[in-house]
């Protein structure tokens, strides 16, 4: 039995076993068990409908025509056991793209970043509060000490000063702030852009429309050709519908494509290297 997944055959025959069911007439059982872990939501309606030709054909034995409720009951069973063994090769690949990267793992990494993002905000904002109170706290003591003295000339260019001088430093601090939001804004959404000249299969994948086996033809599109010229060059390459163009057009960008060496690759240019290089023994005559 050749390999299917990189996990190997004992991985493959341990997550087969619903293929079993369908042997002792629960096929049903197996292909809703498929789709519900793989959220292959064609595989849960096979499984309906199956569920739904056993029960019908079990309720009317004894009332309708057996030969036929036999014969009905056998394709059923046929059917199913075929079906089972016809999608096991993609439940195999979907359950394996599942399980090394799995949408919650990097959903709550996503959400626990965004939260530092915002404590991190917070404190700056509350550290510029600060200083920002400290100062006004200084030049109402100054201009309460002015108020004693008699000089009523000083104590108005003490309040001018003063207020020129908070104005400015509280528009300098303004402009700080919405340099740094405007900053932050702009980087945020040009990394959360799904760059598809380096993205994995699995990521692919979880676009709106994007299917596995559309996936896997873009992953080989982009290797035999260096990398995607545009975003224009990848629908192309999937055929993609214009409605989920529209749904993924402000999710992804077209870097630079970055190949990245393999291990067959490796060996085949260590062989290189050895035949091109001298071998055997050298004799001291």
């Amino acid at each position: 039995m050749s390999k299917i997944t990189k996990r190997g055959t004992k991985w493959e025959i341990l997550n087969s076993w619903w293929t079993l069911l369908s042997f002792f007439l629960m096929g049903w059982i197996g292909l809703l068990y498929a789709g519900i872990t793989t959220k292959k939501r064609a595989w849960i309606i096979w499984g309906v409908i199956y569920c739904a030709v056993l029960n019908t054909g079990l309720a009317l034995f004894n009332t309708f025509n057996q030969n036929v409720l036999t014969a009905i009951l056998m394709v059923y069973w046929i059917g199913s056991i075929i079906h089972s063994f016809i999608i096991r090769k993609e439940y195999l690949i979907r359950r394996e793209a599942i399980l090394d990267s799995p949408n919650e793992k990097i959903k709550d990494q996503q959400y626990k970043q965004k939260i530092k993002n915002e404590y991190r905000t917070a404190n700056v904002n509350t550290n510029e509060v600060q200083n920002q109170t400290s100062k006004v706290a200084e030049a109402a003591n100054r201009i309460r000490l002015a108020e004693k003295s008699k000089n009523v000339a000083s104590v108005q260019e003490i309040n001018h000063k003063q207020f020129n001088r908070a104005k400015t430093e509280n528009m300098a601090i303004n402009k700080q702030e919405n340099d740094k939001l405007n900053e932050n804004s702009v980087t945020d959404q040009t990394d959360q852009l799904l760059d598809i000249n380096n993205c994995s299969e699995s990521q692919l994948e979880e676009l709106p429309g994007v299917s596995l086996v559309m996936a896997k033809k873009a992953i080989a599109y982009r290797e035999n050709k260096a990398g995607f010229a545009s975003v224009d060059d990848f629908y192309e390459c999937i055929t993609l519908r214009p409605h989920f163009i529209a749904q993924i057009n402000d999710r992804i960008k077209c870097g630079e494509y970055k190949k990245m060496e393999t291990n067959q690759e490796n060996h085949n240019n260590e062989n290189k290297n050895n035949k091109n290089g001298k071998s055997g023994r050298i004799l001291d005559i």
